[in-house]
């Protein structure tokens, strides 16, 4: 595929650094992918940049809602854990610090012990967690998954 420029910088800007994304699964629960700079994104993203880049700030306004269980050892899970205890599943592109095996998957890092809702959202947040939906998958069913496996249009690192 042949890109404009407006694309490529679009895509550049997702892999320099961590970049989180959002979605929702079949029932109505939100989760938190951080693309550890390689991750996977669904395509239709790239362009919501600075959308993304507000509801992270915005997230840390949500108030704790109880704990999280921390599902691997990490050497700072901070933002895994913030997310989770305000009751958003948090997921990382942990293929980044593998040699083998590697099966382009997310895996849950942390997760909620009160698992948030959309429709407990501010409904200023919801258009925006809303950009990606798992309609066929439960997060708290999910301990990883690959995106192409539910999303037809995938950009990879």
């Amino acid at each position: 595929m042949i890109r404009s420029r407006e694309e490529n910088h679009a895509v550049a800007k997702w892999w320099y650094g961590d970049r989180d994304w959002f979605a929702v699964d079949g029932l109505g629960q939100l989760a938190a992918f951080v693309t550890a700079g390689q991750g996977d994104v669904p395509t239709h993203l790239l362009s919501c940049y600075e959308e993304l880049e507000q509801l992270c700030d915005s997230i840390q306004s949500l108030p704790l809602r109880a704990g999280c269980e921390l599902l691997h050892a990490y050497p700072r899970p901070d933002d895994f854990v913030d997310y989770a205890r305000r009751g958003i599943y948090a997921y990382d592109w942990m293929e980044v610090h593998m040699t083998a095996n590697r099966r382009q998957h997310y895996y849950l890092i942390a997760r909620p012990e009160s698992p948030l809702i959309l429709g407990e959202l501010p409904p200023s947040l919801r258009d925006s967690f809303s950009l990606v939906r798992f309609a066929g998958l439960r997060f708290t069913d999910s301990p990883s998954f690959s995106i192409r496996e539910v999303i037809e249009d995938v950009t990879v690192a």
